[in-house]
């Protein structure tokens, strides 16, 4: 799957610009963010980044080993609790907030149609952001955006966080229930609900960490966050 689909839902549409890929976002993914980053399952099945307008709560659930890393941005909305073994170390949950912290600039930026926001742009790797700006301006064209549930069951989890500076990775479980719709007159073009694993890839420039990549790796129809956390990791 190319990661130009990543953040993309199932109705989204499908033409925008091929661009050149350095690397693999979903992602936002999207997010994912493009993906850009909505509902969150699968590529087109949106990012649970793709679609809303602030970052969902986040759960810790396990954690990998770490190694020393730079200290990065912080500030994720919701809250981060260890649940399932061991918390995470105080390096891996820098990248969990800065994570969250980027997921979130991108809803907002997709949610108000806004390519250049500067939060959004900062919160990215140029080749990713460069792949989310088409998505969103894509929307933006064909009359579209995207807007929160109401009310929302959107959530990430973190199953898995492993840093080796400056990179780092992470494997997420993410409920999306962000609906896509006509900004003419407001119907709902997707209000599919979608459960989803990804794989993000995460790199320490400019002093922060940054989204560098999202993918996609199972997904469920509907809120099934249990089954995404029991799914074998890859």
């Amino acid at each position: 799957m190319s990661r130009a689909n990543v953040l993309s839902r199932p109705n989204d549409p499908r033409n925008f610009a091929a661009v050149h890929r350095g690397r693999s976002l979903t992602a936002v993914a999207l997010l994912a963010l493009t993906a850009l980053v909505g509902c969150s399952g699968n590529p087109d099945s949106a990012a649970p980044t793709e679609r809303g307008t602030s970052a969902v709560p986040a759960t810790v659930r396990s954690t990998l080993s770490t190694a020393s890393m730079p200290s990065g941005t912080s500030g994720a909305p919701g809250t981060t609790t260890g649940s399932i073994g061991a918390p995470f170390t105080a390096e891996q949950q820098t990248v969990i907030d800065a994570h969250g912290a980027d997921m979130g600039a991108y809803q907002r930026a997709a949610a108000a149609s806004s390519p250049n926001d500067a939060a959004f742009k900062s919160s990215f790797s140029n080749q990713f952001l460069k792949e989310l700006q088409i998505r969103i301006q894509q929307r933006a064209d064909n009359g579209q955006a995207v807007r929160d549930a109401q009310p929302s069951n959107a959530r990430i989890e973190y199953v898995t966080v492993a840093v080796t500076a400056p990179t780092a990775s992470l494997t997420t479980c993410e409920v999306d229930d962000r609906v896509v719709y006509r900004t003419a007159d407001g119907s709902a073009v997707n209000t599919k609900v979608t459960t989803a694993r990804w794989t993000v890839s995460m790199e320490y420039e400019d002093g922060v960490w940054k989204i560098a990549g999202r993918q996609p790796v199972q997904t469920w129809d509907g809120q099934e966050m249990e089954a995404c956390l029991a799914a074998p990791r890859s």
